[in-house]
């Protein structure tokens, strides 16, 4: 994916040095601050915002979410006995997700129509 490369350089600079749960908790921090701002998610917690933007990110990115949402409760919970398995591999998915994530938010169809009624009619 176009950009995913640069946002992995970036991502490794903000995990260099760090644990494994830390490193799973900062990505973590990224991805909820980025829902929050780009897409407007609401929820407490990864795995809450995605639901919250159901149908809206896509299937894959949905799947994508929640897949790392289980993988951030189990390095918050189990932190003693927490490993990342392949960090590197775990940057560079996280670093496909927040590309994915960087792309304009999809606006349903209503809220364009209410945007061209309200340019239309000034209301």
């Amino acid at each position: 994916m176009p950009g995913s490369t640069t946002y992995q350089r970036q991502i490794e600079k903000l995990v260099h040095r760090k644990g494994d749960v830390e490193t799973v908790l900062v990505m973590s921090s990224l991805l909820e601050k980025t829902l929050k701002e780009r897409w407007r998610a609401e929820g407490r917690g990864l795995g809450q915002m995605a639901r919250n933007l159901q149908g809206q990110l896509g299937r894959g990115l949905e799947d994508d979410l929640r897949r790392f949402a289980g993988l951030r409760n189990k390095a918050a919970h189990e932190a003693e006995s927490f490993r990342l398995y392949n960090r590197q591999q775990t940057i560079h998915r996280v670093a496909i997700i927040y590309a994915r994530l960087q792309e304009a938010p999809k606006k349903p169809w209503w809220t364009i129509l209410q945007q061209i009624g309200a340019a239309l009619f000034g209301n």
